[in-house]
Order: structure tokens, then sequence, then C-alpha cells
């Protein structure tokens, strides 16, 4: 009896540790996959941080000042022009509006933005000076440049391939598109005696960055004129002359450090201004001309009787997709620098 009793508590016993054995396992199993798998989450979300990392350290390079302005919004591009004096008429009117929205996927006409916030007081000067600025601004993006014209001469206030001149009587516009799937702005202020243009938004894929090449300098000719006001061995300087310019903008695509490509933007032409002497009209049996000089007579009361052709619009100023140049490029002597 005894020993039944003995065989029971031990069939009890082996039944409670065999039980005990089997939910160990099973529970632990359980577990044991439970915190592989938040192992695996862990290192994921590791990896994927990252990658966010690695990727904002990368697109970095496309925001050259490295300020942020909140969210995925920086400064992209950044512009200054330095003024003697800022224009009475541009201070009102960036006193009214001094940010510009750029929606996606959408093209910017100045004009039609001048319109639109029915600004008739800013002159074609100040309107040129702010289109310039914005040009700086969103040159190096993937921007497309819709309709940009030139001056006939450089301003002071900008560096050669960098101008846009816009004319509201002349009709004469600048007008850019935006491909990007994100809006951007452009801001604009005044600083001291300084017009600062701001682009902002979304980084670019790629880093763009502008290149001047084949920069070359024209010499004027110098025209000879007679007059008899002037006494003998008298000259009259009634123009001294300007060098004129030419050189090509181009637009270089960078990923990293590795250039994809370098397209062509324009070529900006200032033809030279011609240096214009009057001589004395009693001397001119031992006046000698050389070449490339223009020699015109002049009567009495200045009418000349020859006219130089200049080449030059009516209007003065130059569309940049015209393939035409003024006829002095091919008589004028060229200084090329690399």
């Amino acid at each position: 009896m005894r020993k039944n009793r003995q065989m029971i508590k031990l069939f009890f016993v082996l039944l409670f540790c065999t039980a005990f054995i089997f939910s160990s396992s099973h529970f632990g199993a359980q577990a044991f996959e439970k915190i592989k798998n938040n192992e695996k989450k862990g290192t994921t979300t590791s990896r994927g941080s990252l990658n966010v990392n690695k990727s904002h350290n990368k697109n970095s390079t496309n925001d050259p000042l490295g300020v942020k302005s909140g969210g995925e919004e920086v400064i992209l591009n950044q512009s200054k022009i330095n003024l003697k004096d800022i224009p009475i008429d541009l201070q009102t009117v960036l006193k009214q509006s001094s940010e510009i929205e750029i929606p996606e996927q959408s093209t910017f006409s100045l004009l039609d933005f001048v319109k639109k916030q029915k600004i008739a007081t800013i002159s074609s000067d100040s309107l040129s000076l702010l289109s310039s600025g914005i040009y700086q601004s969103i040159l190096p993006t993937n921007f497309s440049i819709v309709e940009r014209n030139i001056g006939n001469s450089l301003p002071d206030f900008v560096p050669i391939g960098f101008e846009v001149k816009v004319n509201l009587d002349q009709n004469a516009d600048f007008v850019f598109s935006n491909p990007n799937k994100s809006r951007y702005r452009i801001q604009m202020e005044i600083v001291g005696k300084s017009l600062t243009v701001s682009l902002k938004g979304e980084r670019f894929p790629y880093l763009y960055k502008t290149s001047l090449k084949n920069k070359q300098n024209f010499k004027p000719r110098t025209i000879i004129q007679y007059s008899p006001l002037i006494l003998p061995g008298k000259i009259k300087v009634a123009t001294s002359g300007i060098s004129g310019q030419l050189i090509e903008v181009y637009k270089d695509v960078y990923q990293g450090d590795h250039q994809i490509k370098s397209e062509f933007v324009s070529e900006d032409y200032y033809p030279p201004k011609q240096r214009v002497e009057i001589h004395s009209l009693r001397a001119t049996s031992n006046v000698q001309v050389s070449q490339p000089s223009t020699v015109t007579t002049v009567k009495e009361g200045g009418q000349a009787a020859n006219q130089l052709e200049t080449g030059t619009s009516s209007n003065g100023d130059q569309n940049i997709n015209s393939s035409e140049y003024p006829t002095q490029t091919q008589n004028s002597e060229v200084e090329q620098t690399k």
C-alpha cells in the first residue's frame, strides 16, 4: 500500500516536471523569437537613420550657405549686388512685395509679376537691377531660362555673364521655369547699399555651378573726323572709346564631387565703342591714317558726310538668343583671355 502511494507521488512529480519543461520550452521559444524580432526592428531603424544621415550629408553639398530655414527648406543660392545708391523706386517696390513664390512646374515672368502687383512706378533700370540679382541666384539650379535680354553695354553693378535687361515699354521680359515638383521662394531685401536675393526651397538632387569660359576683349577702332573749327596740330577726342567683351556661360552639373556634364547657357557679347578723334581740316594733307581707323569728313556745322555703321539695334538692347553680332567683331582687333 505504501509502495503504491510512492508510485503515485512519483507519477505526479514526473507529470509536473514534464509539464514545466514543455511550457518553458514553448514560452521560451516565443520569447526568444520576440527578442529576435525586436533586434531586427532595432537594426533596421538604426540603418534607416544612418541612410537618412548619409543622404543628408550627400545633398548638403547643394547647400553652399548651410543655412536651414525650417523643415526641408534651405537657402540654396544667394546673390549680392553692391550699389553706389539704391534707387528709390526699387525700395518702394520691395517694401510692397519682397518675396516671389515659384510654384511647382510653373513659369515665371517678371513683367507679369509687376503687372499683377500693380507696380507702375518702377523704372526699367530698377527692373534690370532686380532681374540681374534674381538671375544670379537661379542660374546654378535646374531652372530653365525661357527669355533673357542684355543691353548694348555692360552696367557697372553686374559682372559680365550675369546681366538681365528688362524694359516695360519695349516688352523685354525675363522669363524662367521651375521643372521641379516642389515650390521655391525668392526673397529680396536691401541691406545698406546692397541688394540681396536669396533662393529658398528643397534641395536639388544634383549640385549646380556656374562657370565662365573663352573670354575675349575687342579693342575699339579709331574714327578720325575733320573740322575747320579745330586749330592746326590740335586733336579733340570726342569719344574715348571702350573695349568690347565676349564671354561664354556654362552650367556644370555635379553628383557629389563628380562632374556629370557641362551645359552651355549663353554667349554674352558687348560691342566696342569706337574712339572718335576730331582733327584740323587745314592739316589734311599731312595726316596719315593707319588701319583699322576709319576716316569721315565733317562739313561745316558738324554734319558728317559719311556715317559709321555701328550694328546696334534701334533700342540698344540685345537678345542673347540671336546668333548675329555687330559688324565691328570682324574688323576689331581681338585679345583673347584664356
